[in-house]
């Protein structure tokens, strides 16, 4: 199939809007109207990809930055990223104890909350409501945090 496209996409900027039209259509527009982009039956085949990739992939010193494929560049580059990604996570510090000190502040706190609730106001008319909450969910997303971790 051909890469010509057989239509265009425009979209007005102040609406949303937007219009489909044909390579054979005239349409007059106004300048708040913009083109997205051609559309095709067939996404285009991107011939830029590899080189593109293999570009990316010399900025990390491989070996193998003549590879003749996508599936050859992706594997190696997968393969670097791996390894990067390992000794940078191995050196981001553990917040295990910053975050079971905060558990157990917050479950210290937590059966005192429901004193400050005001039950004949709203939240927007006592703030002060939505602690108790708010502290609740704040233990239940540190539970999971560290059930994760353990």
């Amino acid at each position: 199939m051909s890469n010509e496209p057989v239509a265009y996409l425009w979209q007005h900027s102040e609406t949303g809007r937007t219009r489909v039209v044909m390579t054979d259509q005239i349409v007059s527009t106004d300048d708040r109207w913009f083109l997205v982009g051609p559309l095709h039956l067939d996404p285009a085949p991107d011939d830029t990809a590899l080189p593109r990739l293999l570009r990316i992939m010399g900025t990390f010193d491989l070996t193998t930055g003549h590879a003749s494929t996508m599936d050859e560049a992706l594997d190696e580059l997968e393969s670097e990223l791996r390894d990067v990604l390992g000794h940078y996570r191995a050196a981001k510090p553990d917040d295990t104890a910053l975050l079971r000190q905060a558990l157990e502040v917050l479950e210290s706190v937590y059966p005192y909350t429901d004193s400050l609730i005001c039950y004949a106001s709203t939240v927007d008319e006592h703030p002060p409501n939505a602690i108790d909450g708010n502290v609740r969910d704040a233990l239940t997303a540190l539970r999971e945090r560290l059930g994760e971790k353990t």
